[in-house]
Order: structure tokens, then sequence, then C-alpha cells
């Protein structure tokens, strides 16, 4: 049976972190080890560390350089052969998950599925379905709440921590070199719409393409397919700005559906 390690990140997100250990800690596989890595918050998320994880459970609370340092840091604690990142407010969609996953052995490098993606604020959940890691010169496939990796590839490969797109450096990276990706059409999470990337938007759009130019993938295709994701951007931006929301959530419906 292999074994997974589950890694929740935190800072100053006390409410998210209680509901993310208790997804965790409902998880019916066996053979876990769970890792969670606090910035030194101040909101009371160490009282939270202190009276809801296991003993089994390995933690830290100390101040660092932001995300992807902690999520490296993680993958350092981290004795797993699978690691996936459930930071908080990020849930398992449901105690199932890793079990329904690992029922059979993987031989892949990268395991995937399907996410829930909440927008918290319209009272709203859509099914967005994994796509082929080939889109990864144009934006991320899954999200790293839907990824188990296996950790040797994260010790060898860590996260920038010099760029708000790490998470989509490491995967094109992975795909570049030939990992092997596999998808399970399995729910694997649910996870709150606007990251760092979701909220800088044209900004990550910039890195992502200086990242698909460094690794020699840029053709026109691609460069027109970047400049209509920035219009996009911009466009959302705007109707977010002066639409009330909800007309922003019957758009929402309208263009991607919900659940």
């Amino acid at each position: 049976m292999a074994k997974i390690s589950i890694i929740t990140v935190n800072y100053n997100m006390r409410e998210g972190l209680l509901r993310t250990i208790r997804s965790v800690l409902a998880q019916r596989y066996t053979n876990l080890e769970y890792i969670v890595v606090d910035g030194n918050s101040t909101d009371g998320s160490r009282a939270v560390l202190e009276s809801e994880l296991p003993p089994s459970a390995r933690w830290s609370s100390e101040r660092d350089c932001g995300i992807y340092d902690a999520m490296n840091k993680g993958v350092r604690m981290s004795s797993g052969d699978w690691v996936i990142f459930m930071n908080s407010g990020d849930t398992f969609a449901d105690p199932d998950v890793i079990s329904d996953v690992f029922a059979i052995p993987r031989e892949s490098d990268l395991v995937y599925g399907d996410k829930l993606w909440r927008y918290s604020e319209l009272k709203l959940t859509r099914f967005v379905r994994a796509e082929d890691p080939a889109v990864l010169p144009y934006r991320m496939h899954c999200s790293h709440q839907a990824l188990f990796t296996r950790r040797t590839i994260l010790a060898d490969h860590p996260f920038r921590t010099d760029i708000q797109a790490a998470d989509y450096a490491f995967l094109l990276a992975a795909w570049v070199e030939g990992r092997k990706f596999e998808h399970v059409s399995r729910t694997i999470c649910v996870a709150d719409a606007g990251g760092v990337s979701d909220r800088n938007r044209l900004e990550s759009l910039r890195q992502r393409l200086t990242l698909v130019r460094a690794a020699g993938l840029l053709s026109p295709a691609i460069y027109l397919g970047y400049a209509r994701m920035a219009m996009l951007a911009l466009a959302g931006n705007w109707l977010r700005a002066v639409l009330p929301a909800s007309l922003v959530r019957k758009l929402l419906i309208l263009k991607r559906g919900s659940i």
C-alpha cells in the first residue's frame, strides 16, 4: 500500500485550516502522513494545530518566505511515496478519495483528477474536469489540490519561490521532461476560487508566457492564445467591478454551469 503525504500550508486562515484538517482526518485510507506548515500565524491557527491534530501528524509554525517556500518545506518534512497539497480552506471531495485513487498501484509520475471550484461570495460551486497535459503550454491542466505527485520528483525539483506561477512552472517542466501523467475520473477536491494566480491574473499570464518561451514552446498560436486570455482577464475584472454579484453569478452559470 502506497504511503500518501498530505501537506497543508496555512497563514492566518484559522477557519479554513480547521475545515481542511477535518477533511484530511476523515479520509478512510490508512497509510497516510499528515503535515501542516504554518507561517507563524497570529489568528489562533496554532491553537487549532495543538487541539485538532493527532499525535501522528507533524507540524511547524514559523515564518517563511511565502506559500511555495512553505510547500517546499512540507516536502522536506514528508516521507510518503506520493504527495498532495491540500492547503487551508481546501477539502477532499469525500472521505473515500484517496482510497479510490490508490485502490490499484499507480505506475505514473503524476496522478490527477477533477475538482469542484467554489465561489463563496457568489454561493456557487461548479465542476471542473481536468484536461490532458498537452494544454500546458497554454494553462494548467489541473489544480494542485487534485494532483498526486511522486515525492522524489518534488524533492528533486522544488517549487520556485521568486514567481507566483510556480505550480505552473513545475507542471510545465515535468511535461517537457516527459514525465508520465495519469488522469483518474474522480472528483478529488473542493477548492476556493481566488488564489494568488486568480487575483493577479495578468501577472500570472505574463510569467507563464515567459516560462513557455524559455522552454522553447512559443509559437504564433500560443502567443495569440495568451493575448486572448489577457483580454478576457481584463474584461472579467471590469465586469466584476461594475456588475452586481447576482448578475456575475448568473453569467458564470451560463458560461460554465454549476452543481
